[in-house]
């Protein structure tokens, strides 16, 4: 990906090309060779004029004193409200090599200052660690997957493949950089000719977050969705639901149950929706390799909700499943759950001592 490509993209989710962080320093850097690394700051702030308005007033108040303005700083409150995303600046350096590095920041606050000139000026603060990094140089497809990984020993482990933590992460987390990821897979999959890379761009912008453990190599050597969820799954229980129709963490999802859904609900499971996954992967999911034992009790505590049963009991449910061998029950019927979870309680009372 050029990093042409890669501005224009950052360009349209983030904001104009900014040489600094400090406001009001707009104007381009001249073409010119340096040996240093071109640095390009890409953001965006709603509440850039009110901060404008403060400098200038600072600046003003102290223009006719012996007082020098001192350093002040304001501290922006973080988003706290389901879906609301802060400030980001994504900070992109264009390496001499001809190559590219890109870190997405959160924008925490603002420092007003004395410039050159005896000025006043106001410069973003960024977070000490990016919630993302990304880079041409990374060799798991700029830096969105994850390498095969070892134990403490260095003994090699199962190769968990799929988006890193702190990917998925930052997807679930910020609308920007789940955008500016979905058209990057986008424009990915009209440079490189792969139409599966175009499945995991609208899976990105549906979900939030990429679940397959698949690695980047043997995901290019898929044709369909199908043929993704046979190189993640062992087994292979048929579905009544055309997989080209679902985005591919509904359809793994759904390939994942299969063989542990009663059968007689599997009609249910291929109902499963993209909303219903994505309200049920929470962040501790992507610490480690996505797993049924893992996603079940998120899953059953949005189901029992919709049920008004108790939340505490998705998870007695899930143990008393996988204690006696028992299949788990899919769909949104109170009655069953109910008389499931007293035979199973009856069928642990029956096991052996």
């Amino acid at each position: 990906m050029t990093h042409t490509v890669v501005k224009e993209l950052l360009e349209k989710h983030f904001g104009l090309a900014q040489d600094s962080l400090t406001l009001g320093k707009r104007k381009r850097r001249n073409a010119q060779k340096s040996d240093r690394p071109q640095e390009v700051y890409f953001y965006f702030l709603e509440n850039e004029k009110e901060i404008t308005e403060i400098c200038n007033l600072l600046g003003e108040s102290f223009a006719d004193k012996e007082v020098k303005l001192p350093e002040l700083t304001q501290r922006f409150p973080k988003k706290r409200q389901k879906g609301a995303c802060s400030a980001q600046c994504a900070c992109f350096t264009e390496r001499n090599d001809g190559g590219w590095d890109l870190a997405i920041h959160e924008i925490t606050g603002v420092t007003y200052h004395r410039a050159h000139g005896g000025r006043s000026a106001a410069t973003l603060r960024l977070s000490t660690t990016p919630i993302s990094r990304l880079s041409d140089a990374s060799s798991d497809f700029y830096g969105y997957w994850e390498a095969s990984w070892f134990s403490r020993n260095h003994t090699p482990e199962t190769e968990r493949g799929g988006f890193s933590y702190w990917v998925n992460k930052a997807l679930k987390t910020s609308s920007r950089f789940r955008e500016f990821s979905a058209d990057f897979f986008l424009a990915a999959a009209e440079e490189e000719q792969q139409d599966i890379l175009k499945d995991v761009a609208g899976t990105i912008r549906r979900c939030g977050c990429f679940l397959p453990p698949i690695s980047y190599e043997k995901l290019l050597t898929c044709s369909t969705p199908a043929d993704v969820f046979r190189r993640c799954l062992a087994e292979d229980v048929p579905l009544d639901r055309h997989f080209d129709s679902v985005d591919l963490n509904t359809g793994y999802v759904m390939q994942m149950l299969a063989p542990i859904v009663e059968p007689q609900d599997l009609e249910k499971l291929a109902e499963l929706d993209a909303k219903t996954v994505s309200d049920a992967v929470t962040l501790p999911l992507f610490y480690e390799t996505f797993r049924a034992e893992t996603f079940l009790p998120e899953y059953y505590k949005a189901v029992f909700e919709c049920l008004n049963l108790p939340g505490v009991l998705a998870e007695d449910y899930v143990r008393l499943c996988r204690t006696t061998g028992a299949k788990f029950r899919i769909g949104y019927d109170r009655s069953i759950f109910k008389k499931h979870l007293r035979d199973l309680k009856d069928a642990v009372c029956a096991l052996p001592c």
